[in-house]
C-alpha cells in the first residue's frame, strides 16, 4: 500500500495552534502531537500516512491556512551520495576536490542545483564520571554539553543531475585554497570560502544560505542534522518537480478559427 507525505508549500514553520486545530478536525492525528510536529517541520510536515489520512489532513490544514502538498513517498527524491571534503580548490569551472587516494575530481558550478548552509547543533553528549569509592558518600557528577553553543558550520553543494553532494564542515576543512586571505581560525575562513563558492554558481538556496547571502550577522541555526538534511531534501523535491514540469510537452492551444466556429 502506498504511503504519503505532506510537504510544506513554503519553508515557513506552521504554528502549533493551527496544527492542533487541523489535527482535531481531521481526526487523523492527536492534538498533543502538534508542538512536536511544528518544531520538527523543516519541509516535510508529516510522513508515512495512508491516502485517507493524508487527504483529511490536507483539507484540514488548508482550512487553517497551512498550505501543503500531498506527495507519494516513493516519488520523493533521496539525497544524493554525499562526500565530506577535507580539502578543495575553487577553479573557474567548478569545485575541485581530492579523493582519499589523492585523485582530483571536480563538480562543475553549472551542475549545482542547491546550496545548503547553516549552523547545525550537535547532539548533546552526556559524560558520566565513575562513582568514587572510599568516602562516606558516593559522588557522581554529570557534565552535559550545552547544545546551544556546540554547533557545526556547514555548506552542502548538491547536484541532482550528477547525483552527488559535497559537504564542507568548517572545523574539518583545510583552507589553503584561500591563499593570502587565509586566517588563523577555521570559523573565520569559512565565510570567505562560502561566499567564494556561492558567487560562482546559480543555485536554489536553503534558508541558511539565503540569510548568509543577505549578509545577516548570525547564521541560520538548525536543531539537528536531520532537520538540515530534510530542508535540503525539500529543495531537491522542488528542483526535480520543476524539471518534470518543464519536460512535459505543451498542450495544444485552440486555434482562432476553431473558436469562431463555436
Amino acid at each position: 500500500m502506498a504511503r504519503y507525505a505532506l510537504l510544506l508549500a513554503r519553508l515557513e514553520s506552521p504554528s502549533a495552534a493551527r496544527l492542533a486545530r487541523a489535527f482535531d478536525a481531521s481526526g487523523a492525528r492527536a492534538r498533543l502531537d502538534a508542538p512536536t510536529v511544528a518544531h520538527l517541520a523543516f519541509g516535510i510536515l508529516l510522513d508515512n500516512l495512508t491516502a485517507t489520512a493524508a487527504s483529511k489532513l490536507h483539507l484540514a490544514l488548508e482550512h487553517e491556512g497551512v498550505a501543503v502538498d500531498v506527495v507519494e513517498e516513493s516519488l520523493l527524491p533521496a539525497l544524493p551520495r554525499r562526500r565530506v571534503l577535507a580539502r578543495g580548490r575553487i577553479d573557474a569551472e567548478g569545485m575541485t576536490y581530492f579523493t582519499p587516494f589523492g585523485k582530483e575530481r571536480q563538480l562543475a558550478w553549472s551542475s549545482i542545483d542547491i546550496a545548503a548552509l547553516g549552523s547545525v547543533r550537535r547532539k548533546p553528549r552526556h559524560v558520566v564520571r565513575s562513582v568514587i569509592p572510599g568516602i562516606e558518600e558516593d559522588l557522581e557528577t554529570v557534565e552535559t554539553e550545552d547544545p546551544t553553543t556546540a554547533e557545526d558550520l556547514v555548506i552542502d553543494l548538491v547536484s541532482s543531475g550528477e547525483r552527488q553532494a559535497l559537504r564542507i564542515i568548517a572545523d574539518d576543512f583545510l583552507y589553503d585554497c584561500l591563499g593570502g586571505r587565509m586566517r588563523a581560525r577555521a570559523r573565520d575562513n569559512f565565510p570567505i570560502l562560502a561566499r567564494d563558492i556561492l558567487e560562482r554558481c546559480e543555485v536554489l538556496p536553503n534558508r541558511g544560505a539565503a540569510r548568509f547571502l543577505l549578509k545577516h550577522p548570525d547564521y541560520f541555526t538548525y536543531p539537528s542534522w536531520a532537520a538540515f538534511d530534510e530542508e535540503t531534501r525539500w529543495l531537491l523535491w522542488r528542483v526535480t518537480d520543476r524539471q518534470h514540469a518543464s519536460a512535459e510537452p505543451p498542450r495544444p492551444s485552440e486555434s482562432t478559427r476553431a473558436k469562431r466556429k463555436r
